[in-house]
């Protein structure tokens, strides 16, 4: 399975700070434009189903991927949202002086989402689409944090391993191939060349 994985466009919300966990978020202008050059950087691609985080800021980056295959059914599931960030949702980063790899999810003065919830999510994820569209092209439309939790279980590493990655740019284009024998490969990570 060829399996492309979407970070959504910027939102207001970035651009202010907040953390927006499982909020909807609005895209920003610069976002709805993110949103419309992933849709054409993609839109030579064979996909064959498209799935989005039912949230605001992905379902809209996902219709601009749709419309260059407008055969598609755009498939919305609240499984691929962000991480629930707790009491930080709706919170001022700046204000708080945090950053996102400041926070340790599993800290539970947070009431957050932990990373061992986040993997599992993410583990039902990736083996039902294996097993439903092993020989497809999908693409996912997801959230940078929650992402990294998809890769962790495609890289076969820990969630905290991956903490500290490099941020996931919006809109980047992250695509691997997943193989039956779990010798995934990795094809692209965090490629934003389209928005240059």
């Amino acid at each position: 399975m060829k399996l492309i994985i979407v970070r959504h466009g910027e939102t207001i919300e970035n651009v202010n700070g907040i953390f927006q966990g499982q909020t909807p978020g609005i895209l920003s202008k610069r976002g709805i434009n993110q949103a419309k050059k992933v849709g054409e950087r993609l839109k030579n691609e064979q996909i064959d189903y498209i799935y989005s985080s039912d949230l605001n800021r992905a379902k809209h980056t996902a219709k601009e991927i749709i419309k260059y295959h407008p055969k598609l059914n755009l498939n919305l599931i609240k499984e691929l949202r962000e991480h629930d960030m707790g009491i930080l949702t709706g919170q001022n980063k700046n204000k708080l002086n945090l950053e996102w790899d400041d926070i340790d999810l599993n800290d539970p003065k947070y009431k957050a989402e932990n990373y061992e919830t986040s993997m599992t999510r993410a583990n039902k994820i990736i083996k039902k689409l294996f097993e439903k569209h092993q020989n497809n092209t999908v693409v996912l439309v997801s959230h940078g944090g929650f992402m990294k939790s998809l890769f962790a279980i495609i890289m076969k590493k820990s969630r905290e391993k991956l903490k500290h990655m490099e941020h996931l740019g919006n809109t980047s284009i992250n695509i691997f191939e997943l193989r039956e024998d779990s010798d995934h490969i990795i094809h692209l990570i965090n490629c934003t060349e389209h928005l240059k």
